[in-house]
């Protein structure tokens, strides 16, 4: 009875390691000497014990590279190669190093005669405009080109208003030319009292002042007229 025994328990173990061991081949996972035809092939993997692959290894022993999602992958530098002054390459590209240059802007050139102030005295002290803009006593209006027209006086009264002057002038580079005409009619008379003629007048010229004296001996009328151009002061 004794060795019975024994024997059933001998034949249980047995069976035990037999089902044991099936279940570990069944179950232990498959590692093909060799991974499939391409790059990769005749690269081996190896399986350790608790399941877990190591990296490929070549057949000369060394590991294979690392894929692209690798994080031990070289990261290659992407773009243009900055150059070694880290200024624009002679195309206008930029190098990374400093912001890209702007082209300078050329400030816009000031038209002839702009930002000229006109200033006046008159004897006697009548009303005058600069392009139909009537100008306060003693003021100094910025012209905004080179050309123009004046409007001095009304001719109402012979003492205190005697003429209405009409001056059309162009104004360039201290260069000025202008004509002038009166209601009622006037001789006109420049700088040292000497006679320019009798208005109208056409193309005058001056400097960058006109200086002139209107005369009607008729009617007693008299109208003294100094009129400057005066250029910006530079900065």
């Amino acid at each position: 009875v004794l060795l019975a025994s024994r024997r059933a328990q001998g034949l249980a173990l047995g069976a035990t390691v037999v089902v044991g061991l099936g279940l570990l081949w069944l179950f232990m996972p498959s590692t093909p000497p060799f991974a499939g035809g391409g790059a990769g092939a005749g690269v081996a993997s190896r399986t350790f014990d608790d399941g877990s692959q190591a990296p490929p290894t070549a057949p000369g022993g060394e590991r294979g590279a690392p894929s692209a999602g690798s994080s031990e992958a070289e990261q290659l530098p992407v773009g243009p190669v900055d150059s070694p002054t880290g200024t624009n390459g002679a195309d206008g590209a930029n190098d990374g190093r400093r912001p890209p240059t702007r082209p300078l802007r050329r400030s816009r050139a000031a038209a002839p005669g702009e930002g000229v102030a006109l200033s006046a005295e008159l004897e006697p002290p009548v009303q005058w405009a600069l392009n139909g803009v009537p100008v306060a006593p003693h003021a100094k209006p910025v012209l905004h080109g080179s050309r123009g027209q004046l409007q001095i006086g009304s001719g109402t009264d012979a003492q205190s208003d005697p003429f209405a002057i009409r001056i059309r002038y162009a104004y360039e580079g201290r260069a000025l030319t202008y004509s002038l005409e009166a209601s009622p009619w006037a001789n006109v008379f420049g700088a040292g009292g000497v006679s320019l003629g009798r208005t109208p007048l056409h193309k005058l010229v001056g400097d960058s002042s006109i200086h002139l004296e209107l005369r009607n001996p008729r009617q007693q009328r008299s109208q003294r007229l100094d009129l400057d151009f005066q250029e910006p002061r530079s900065p």
